[in-house]
């Protein structure tokens, strides 16, 4: 895990942190999904802002950087991303450190390009949106709204003491922690289990090593009956898994609902969306 690598490097007040924090190791599909919704429907993330509420107190989120570049459409990068979230009494407000070691860096990184957070409903908007205006050419007016609000939401915020830079890959991993904290309160589109480490610890133990952290890991849940139907599509085993994470979050008067592509009847007629209520 890329936090075991954190807290061996820089120790001290990051390592503390890291220690308290819950910890999530968020799969390829979870990631891929994530990273489906914040990049197509910006309205879809600020309707449903009062899901987004962590868990914990502080929360460690971490993922691969292939699978978030490969839902990007941009293939070719490796190593880890996570963020290091810490909330208020409320869990809906608070601070992000972003961290991440591609392959090529010597170790991980504590980026400047850390953001803060306030999903309140009485959210105040005291700062203007640090994004270029272009950045919003080719969304709706809808969702230009909507990305303007995200924005203003997550103003940018020094990391340990350093000043504040690189507001695009802020709002992209801000983005990310949104989708994220969706994903985790939606109880019924997830599946979240904890590996048992406890044997590779005991031997890590005897030869004076320092233990693993624990964590838990976040993947999406499919019914047995999208699995058989992506299994009698004839599709390829990348085409069927792009299907399945498909998805976007749409809010009712009843409340939040995760929307997952399912198929019904003739793929070459289409498909049909199936709703899922998710629960806070």
């Amino acid at each position: 895990m890329l936090c075991d690598d954190v807290a061996a490097l820089h120790g001290g007040e990051v390592a503390n942190r890291l220690t308290e924090a819950q910890r999530f190791l968020l799969k390829r599909d979870a990631v891929a999904a994530a990273v489906n919704v914040s990049m197509t429907k910006p309205s879809s993330l600020i309707s449903g802002v009062g899901l987004c509420k962590a868990p914990y107190r502080t929360i460690w989120l971490e993922w691969a950087l292939a699978d978030q570049m490969d839902a990007s459409g941009i293939p070719g990068h490796s190593g880890r991303a996570g963020l290091l979230i810490q909330s208020d009494r409320s869990l809906m407000a608070g601070s992000a450190d972003v961290v991440l070691w591609p392959k090529t860096a010597i170790g991980p990184e504590l980026l400047p390009s850390a953001f803060r957070f306030d999903y309140r409903e009485n959210f105040e908007k005291r700062a203007a949106a640090t994004i270029e205006r272009a950045a919003f050419s080719t969304y709706s007016p809808e969702d230009q709204f909507a990305m303007r609000e995200i924005s203003m939401r997550h103003p940018l915020s020094g990391t340990l003491g350093q000043r504040p830079r690189a507001a695009g890959a802020a709002l992209n991993q801000a983005l990310i922690a949104m989708s994220s904290l969706m994903l985790l309160n939606s109880r019924n589109s997830v599946e979240i289990a904890e590996p048992d480490i406890s044997r590779l610890n005991r031997a890590r133990g005897k030869s004076g090593k320092r233990p693993f952290f624990s964590y838990r890991t976040v993947d999406l849940s499919f019914s047995k009956t999208q699995k058989n139907r992506a299994e009698a599509s004839g599709l390829t085993a990348a085409e069927k898994r792009l299907h399945l994470v498909r998805g976007h979050f749409k809010v009712r008067s009843t409340g939040v609902f995760w929307w997952m592509p399912h198929w019904r009847g003739d793929l070459t007629t289409g498909f049909a969306d199936k709703q899922y209520e998710v629960r806070s």
